[in-house]
């Protein structure tokens, strides 16, 4: 779902600094999203947590969580993400990553499977809440 296709490398499409959530830009049956008015939380999110996001969101049936991708990590975009950001001014924003302690965006893996999965759902959990 998170892939571009070789249509849209092959168009001549340039680098976007953000991505708008997927179920808006290419609709699913899956998950339909409530709107602007009603989106209660904006995660904020960059690489494989994204896929996880969409997956977790779509187990759950939540249709007031808006995932917006952050492809440009520095310099950060602001005035690309203000303007997403405007759409819903009331809205709980947060930056979602697979370590939360860490400073970093990236994320390796933890020593055991059993562990990442239990970290996994814990921040599910978290990104999800209401």
């Amino acid at each position: 779902m998170l892939s571009p296709s070789v249509s849209v490398v092959a168009d001549g499409k340039t680098f976007e600094r953000i991505l708008k959530d997927d179920v808006e830009t290419k609709p699913v049956d899956a998950i339909k999203l409530a709107d602007d008015s009603r989106i209660r939380r904006v995660i904020l999110c960059s690489g494989k947590v994204c896929c996880d996001l969409y997956e977790q969101r779509a187990k759950r049936g939540i249709e007031d969580v808006y995932l917006l991708r952050v492809e440009q990590l520095h310099p950060v975009p602001l005035k690309a993400l203000a303007n997403e950001l405007s759409r819903s001014p009331r809205t709980d924003v947060v930056w979602c990553q697979e370590e939360p302690k860490r400073p970093a965006a990236a994320s390796p893996e933890l020593g055991t499977m059993s562990q990442h999965r239990a970290q996994l759902a814990a921040f599910m959990e978290q990104a999800f809440a209401r």
